[in-house]
Order: structure tokens, then C-alpha cells, then sequence
């Protein structure tokens, strides 16, 4: 298995929002007073999510806070402290992500692996808690055109959620091919990743937008765009 070096959590939403993958927007707030001012920039509500180095899933440690009004952020900032300190005794807290909520739409999932064999394996499937729960997933080799990408989602079950069954938003497909192509080309310029999930990335009529992302990298200590020669 390929040594990989996990980004913060800030790093990588900066990471796959310079590739083009939209994502809404946040800041990270190191005290009360500095996820107050953050908020006082930022559309509401909010979701609050405690940052912690190695833990990748927040909800295991009651690490988020959602709907979160403008008057409550400083309440939920310190009922996260307090959540750390129950449930992830002995870990230190980075902070915590403070970042504009995003509507509620079709939950999927993106995401990149580098298989030692194949390369870079391009991936959709439905998202949020579905993704662990459904086998619901197809794949491609990198790189994709746009055939390909919209032939992946096709493929996949959600995908009939995406067209609006059972009373469902029509989703915007394009915006999701936008998307996985994005991350095709992310692949080609930077080898290095190992592992990208983007999820949920949540579609709606208008477009998508990814509000999770976890990325590794492969002989990366810190992360930055190669200049160009």
C-alpha cells in the first residue's frame, strides 16, 4: 500500500476548489470570538465541524453542528469543545470549520483511487450515509471525457434520483459531469493523489456542490499547485 499523507480539512476543500469543484464557503475559527467574526461574513446557517488530525468522520465523535443560526455559532462552538472533550479525549482540536449550509438535494458521491495496476479509478455512486449503506457505485479509468462521465452517472441507481423519480428535484447532471471531470484532470496534473472523496457533493436544479472532501497524498508532507514551466 502506497505511504499516503492525509490533508487537514481546510486543505483539502482549497485543494479541490482550485481543480474547480465548487464548494460553499467557510472559514476555520481557532476561538469563539474568531467563529463569531467568521460568521459575521458568511451566508447562513451554518455547519460547525470540529477539526481533528486522523479523524476523518465527525458524526463519530458528535462533531458537527448543523443548522446553526448567526446568534447561536458561539453556543455551538463551545458545545463542540465540549463534545471533544468527552469523546475524543487525548486528541487536540485544529479548530473548528465554520462554513455556510448548503440546501438540502441529492446526496452522491466522488471520488478518486490510484490503484498500483490501473492508475487513477474515477468513481460516482449515491452519497451521504447511502454510500456506506448501498452498493451503489460505478467507475471509470482516468482520464474521462464527458461521455464517459455522464455514461457513470447513468450507470448508477441514484441516478434515476437525479431525474426526479419518485417526486425528487430534477438534478443538475451536467454540474456533476463538471465535477468528475474536474477531478480527471486533477488526477493528470497531480499524480500524487492517492485517494479524493468528495462527499456528499449535493445536486440540485441549479447546479452541485461538494461540502466534504478527504484527500491523501502519496510523498506530500505539504501541498501546493507545481509552477508552471
Amino acid at each position: 500500500m502506497l505511504d499516503r499523507t492525509w490533508l487537514g480539512d481546510a486543505e483539502a476543500l482549497d485543494f479541490v476548489s482550485q481543480a474547480g469543484v465548487p464548494i460553499p464557503p467557510y472559514g476555520v475559527a481557532r476561538s469563539v470570538s474568531n467563529a463569531v467574526h467568521l460568521a459575521e461574513a458568511l451566508p447562513e446557517p451554518f455547519v460547525l465541524k470540529a477539526i481533528l488530525p486522523g479523524v476523518h468522520h465527525k458524526s463519530d465523535i458528535s462533531g458537527i453542528r448543523t443548522d446553526v443560526a448567526r446568534e447561536s455559532v458561539a453556543d455551538a462552538y463551545g458545545d463542540l469543545m465540549d463534545a471533544i472533550g468527552r469523546h475524543a479525549v487525548g486528541r487536540t482540536s485544529d479548530g473548528v470549520l465554520v462554513q455556510s449550509q448548503v440546501a438540502c438535494g441529492t446526496e452522491v458521491i466522488v471520488g478518486i483511487q490510484r490503484d498500483s495496476a490501473f492508475g487513477h479509478v474515477v468513481l460516482f455512486g449515491a452519497g451521504g450515509l447511502l454510500s456506506e449503506l448501498v452498493d451503489d457505485v460505478s467507475l471509470r479509468l482516468a482520464p474521462l471525457d464527458r461521455p464517459a462521465a455522464r455514461a457513470m452517472i447513468e450507470e448508477a441507481r441514484i441516478y434515476d434520483v437525479l431525474r426526479g423519480a419518485r417526486g425528487q428535484a430534477v438534478g443538475h447532471i451536467g454540474a456533476v459531469c463538471d465535477i468528475i471531470l474536474a477531478l480527471s484532470d486533477l488526477v493528470e496534473r497531480r499524480p500524487e493523489v492517492v485517494e479524493l472523496d468528495l462527499n456528499p457533493v449535493i445536486v440540485h436544479p441549479e447546479g452541485a456542490v461538494a461540502v466534504d472532501a478527504l484527500v491523501a497524498l502519496h510523498g506530500v508532507r505539504a501541498w501546493q499547485e507545481p509552477e508552471e514551466e
